[in-house]
């Protein structure tokens, strides 16, 4: 199955850019499935629905491909 990561909060200054949470989380380790993190901020409704239609269309080429 995909992972998605939301790398919330990026209207904040303070916030870690998606390049300090690949490296903190070591997500570049991850080879036994496919993964993304998205930059979202909720407040200002940025990111969220991209993440969600990388999710979708992940989820069904995996098993588009898988079934055929």
């Amino acid at each position: 199955m995909p992972l998605l990561i939301f790398a919330n909060k990026q209207d904040l200054k303070c916030c870690m850019d998606v390049e300090e949470i690949i490296s903190t989380l070591e997500l570049d380790k991850i080879k036994n499935r496919q993964w993304n993190i998205i930059a979202t901020s909720a407040v200002n409704r940025i990111g969220i629905i991209d993440g969600f239609v990388w999710l979708k269309d992940s989820i069904i080429a995996k098993y588009s491909y898988s079934n055929k």
